[in-house]
């Protein structure tokens, strides 16, 4: 049986739920998202090594409070799954106790990229690539953070950068699929274009990304799941209605 997985992040952000209303309605929608993942993620031979990774980094985490490694993959799980308060929380007490652990701003970069909190997004991937300039993970995510921001140039250099040989990409966690391996370089750079309003570049780049295989329906761990269909549905519009 696995034991609960409402650990201390999440124990220590409901004490303060008493004094703030705002995190009490936070730390309730984590636990409604973490209860969710648990009951479908006990349906699959995926999910159920899942959830001993964190059956089992809850435990070292108990005898140690201080064990960096576990603390991160604790909290790139919470991110993936959606608790993103909960991931902050362990990242941040990682770079506490390691600043140099580049991986763990990467990944708190991205928790705050997903909560529109750019600046602190900029930070965080800014050093993580100080601290290791070939990190494909944090270099993707900074291009995706561009794009969001509408400054797709920046975006595109970041992309194509991700492409470079010597530019690695490190998967955390069971059955997750690293960024290349999906091509999703090849799926931002049309996305880029899109915004430059060079629908052929898109349309090439697009097309570029759905050659490879389509992994998109394999699971919870495909970070952009979505991905192989909304760029058929991209092609479509490029295609027959223009801009």
């Amino acid at each position: 049986m696995h034991k609960s997985v409402f650990s201390a992040p999440l124990f220590a952000f409901l004490i303060a739920s008493f004094i703030w209303p705002a995190a009490w309605a936070q730390v309730a929608s984590e636990l409604a998202i973490l209860s969710s993942w648990k009951a479908n993620a006990k349906t699959s031979h995926l999910g159920n090594q899942l959830l001993t990774l964190l059956d089992a980094t809850n435990r070292a985490i108990a005898v140690n409070p201080n064990d960096k490694g576990a603390l991160y993959r604790r909290g790139y799980l919470y991110s993936t799954v959606g608790c993103t308060q909960s991931a902050i929380s362990d990242l941040s007490r990682v770079v506490q106790i390691d600043p140099y652990f580049a991986a763990a701003y990467t990944e708190r970069g991205i928790c705050y990229l997903d909560g529109k909190n750019y600046d602190r997004s900029l930070s965080d991937l800014n050093r993580a690539l100080q601290l290791n300039p070939y990190s494909g993970d944090a270099v993707f995510a900074r291009g995706r953070l561009w794009l969001a921001q509408g400054k797709a140039q920046l975006a595109l250099s970041d992309f194509r950068y991700c492409q470079q040989s010597n530019v690695k990409f490190a998967p955390v966690l069971p059955g997750e699929f690293p960024a290349n391996q999906y091509d999703a370089p090849n799926y931002y750079i049309g996305c880029c274009y899109e915004a430059m309003n060079k629908p052929d570049e898109a349309v090439k780049f697009y097309r570029a990304s759905m050659k490879t295989q389509p992994l998109g329906s394999v699971g919870y761990l495909h970070r952009y799941a979505d991905q192989p269909l909304d760029t058929k549905y991209r092609v479509s519009s490029l295609e027959h209605y223009g801009y």
